[in-house]
C-alpha cells in the first residue's frame, strides 16, 4: 500500500515573527518608571492618609477633655481640711508623678500638713476656667483658673482667693497624672 502525498503549495507568504527584544513592542522606560513612581506614591499617600488621622483622632480625643478632667484634679489636689489633711494629701501625691510628686511630697509634709493640723487651715479650690495651651497624645498643658476659700483659727472670717497656674499633666492609661504646676 502507498500512500500519495500532494503538497500544493501555490504561495509562500513571509511571516515575521517579532524579536522578542524588539525595542517597538516593549513599552517606553519612561512610561514604566511612571507607573512605579505612581503606585509608590499612591501607597505612600494612603499610609500617611491613614496614619497621620490616626493621630489627629487621638489628639482631638485628648483635646475634647484634658481641660476640664485636668483643671478638676489641679482643684482637687490643693484642696484640704484640717481634720482630713493626711488623706488629702495621700489623694493628691496619687494623682502626680515625676519630680513634681518629689517636690509636692516634701513641701505637705514639711508644711501643708503640721500648718493645716496646728492652725486649722482649710483650703478649697474650684476651677473657675480651663483652657488647653497645648496637646499630644500622652501629655498636655493647660490654663487653670482657681477660686480659692482659705480659713484658719488666725482668720475664721474665709479668705476669698483668685489664682491661675500651668499645669502639665501626663496621660497614664485612662486617667491623667500631673507632673508639673506653675503659678502665673
Amino acid at each position: 500500500m502507498t500512500v500519495k502525498q500532494d503538497r500544493d503549495v501555490d504561495t509562500l507568504v513571509d511571516i515575521e515573527v517579532p524579536d522578542p527584544v524588539d525595542p517597538r513592542r516593549r513599552p517606553p522606560l519612561p512610561l514604566i518608571l511612571c507607573l512605579i513612581a505612581a503606585v509608590v506614591f499612591a501607597g505612600y499617600s494612603a499610609v500617611m492618609h491613614f496614619g497621620v488621622h490616626a493621630q489627629d483622632q487621638r489628639i482631638a480625643h485628648v483635646r475634647a477633655g484634658a481641660a476640664g478632667e485636668i483643671g478638676a484634679l489641679t482643684a482637687t489636689i490643693l484642696s484640704y481640711s484640717p481634720d482630713t489633711v493626711e488623706a488629702d494629701v495621700e489623694t493628691a501625691k496619687s494623682h502626680l508623678s515625676g519630680d513634681f510628686l518629689t517636690t509636692f511630697g516634701d513641701l505637705s509634709s514639711r508644711e501643708i500638713v503640721p500648718k493645716a493640723k496646728q492652725d486649722a487651715v482649710s483650703a478649697q479650690w474650684e476651677v473657675t476656667g480651663a483652657s488647653l495651651v497645648s496637646a499630644d497624645e500622652d501629655s498636655a498643658a493647660v490654663l487653670v483658673l482657681l477660686h480659692g476659700t482659705v480659713t484658719s483659727l488666725a482668720a475664721p472670717e474665709p479668705e476669698q482667693l483668685i489664682s491661675s497656674v500651668r499645669v502639665r499633666a501626663d496621660r497614664v492609661g485612662d486617667s491623667w497624672s500631673i507632673s508639673g504646676l506653675e503659678p502665673l
